[in-house]
C-alpha cells in the first residue's frame, strides 16, 4: 500500500498498519500485517524498489503530511505452511550434494528442474496449492490504521477483481516461492490492480 498520511488539528502517532481482504464469493479472509517500508525510485519507466526499511511505528505532525510505502506480509500464511519448509531445504541440500553441487545459484539452477520431477516439491506444492487465496472473482479491501492518539482505528474500504488470467499468473508463484526456498533467484509474478470505492 503506498499514499499520503495528512494528520488534521493535533499530531497522530501510528503504531500499526493492517490490510484485511476478504474474498466476495464465499467471505474467506486475509489479514496482512506491516512488515517493510519501501524506499523507491522512479526509473521513467516505472517505480522500482530499491531497498526495504523494518515496519515501525511513526509520528504524522500537522505541519508535514508523510508519505508511505508499506510491504505487508501474513503470518498466518508463514505459520500454516512452516512444517514442510525445512523437510524441503534438508531434500535440496541432499539433492545437491548427491551430485556433489555445492548449494551454490549459479551452478544449482539448472537442477531445479530434475528436484522438482523426483517428487521433492509435491507436498508443499499441493499444499500451497489447495490453499491458494487468490482466485478469480471480487475482494473488499480494507486498510486499517492503528493509532495511541485517536478513539479508534482509522479504516479505509476498496474492492478490486482478479480476472483468470491474473490467477493463472499468482498460481506460478507457488513455484516461484519453493525456487525461493531453494536460494535460488526468483522473478515473483503480480496483479496490479486498479481500487474501486468500495
Amino acid at each position: 500500500m503506498l499514499g499520503t498520511l495528512r494528520a488534521l488539528n493535533k499530531d497522530v502517532f501510528i503504531k500499526r498498519m493492517k490490510v484485511r481482504v476478504v474474498r466476495t464469493e464465499d467471505k474467506a479472509e486475509h489479514t496482512f500485517t506491516w512488515r517493510a517500508f519501501r524506499s523507491n525510485v522512479y526509473t521513467g519507466a516505472a517505480l522500482t524498489p530499491q531497498s526495504l526499511a523494518v515496519a515501525g511505528s511513526f509520528l504524522v505532525n500537522t505541519a508535514a503530511p508523510r508519505q508511505y510505502n508499506v510491504f505487508f506480509a501474513s503470518a498466518a500464511f508463514t505459520g500454516q505452511y512452516q512444517s514442510l519448509v525445512q523437510p524441503l531445504r534438508d531434500a535440496w541440500l541432499s539433492f545437491l550434494n548427491a551430485q556433489n553441487l555445492a548449494p551454490n545459484p549459479a551452478f544449482a539452477a539448472d537442477k531445479f528442474t530434475q528436484f522438482i520431477q523426483a517428487g521433492h516439491t509435491t507436498e508443499l506444492h499441493t499444499a500451497i496449492s489447495n490453499g491458494f487465496f487468490w482466485r478469480s472473482g471480487d475482494y473488499q479491501l480494507e486498510f486499517i490504521i492503528e493509532t495511541d492518539s485517536l478513539a479508534k482505528d482509522i479504516s479505509r474500504q476498496w474492492r478490486f477483481s482478479i480476472s483468470a488470467q491474473d490467477e493463472q499468473a499468482l498460481r506460478l508463484n507457488v513455484i516461484t516461492l519453493i525456487r525461493e526456498l531453494c536460494n535460488l533467484p526468483v522473478t515473483y509474478n503480480f496483479a496490479n490492480k486498479e481500487y474501486l470505492p468500495a
